[in-house]
């Protein structure tokens, strides 16, 4: 299968209705944002990571698509996005996180299990209150 191509740096319409909800859980979880670590699985031209970056957030995002971690590098040079995936290592690569964000991933996912097991893996340990996604 091809990779998903990209041809701008430019949001895509899903922004005006996911991007806001997150920015709000974000600001209640992590009120100041300059400490704290986010990585965006899945970031494609890192439209959203570059958001996250504006707003204070140490960011790092990841792709699988070429042509998308291309266009965020010459777009927004100043971010840290790499060529990867939701099945890497990333934790021995990058390390924890304080937030694991990946929007419109999942569905495209052969093993949405497997992908959501390696993630949860780049998230620091929380107190219980924080909360954490059970898989079944």
């Amino acid at each position: 299968m091809s990779e998903y191509e990209y041809k701008s740096a430019d949001a895509c319409h899903t922004k005006d209705y996911l991007w806001a909800p997150v920015f709000k859980i974000l600001a209640e979880k992590f009120p100041t944002s300059g400490s704290t670590k986010i990585i965006d699985v899945g970031c494609g031209n890192a439209a959203f990571t570059a958001q996250l970056s504006s707003r204070g957030f140490d960011v790092v995002g990841v792709d699988t698509s070429e042509s998308g971690i291309s266009i965020a590098k010459a777009n927004y040079p100043a971010l840290s996005v790499h060529i990867g995936s939701g099945y890497d290592d990333l934790q021995a690569t990058f390390g924890c996180f304080d937030a694991v964000v990946s929007l419109e991933v999942i569905e495209h996912l052969y093993s949405p299990r497997d992908f959501m097991r390696n993630v949860q893996k780049l998230r620091r340990r929380f107190p219980r209150s924080v909360g954490q996604i059970k898989l079944l």
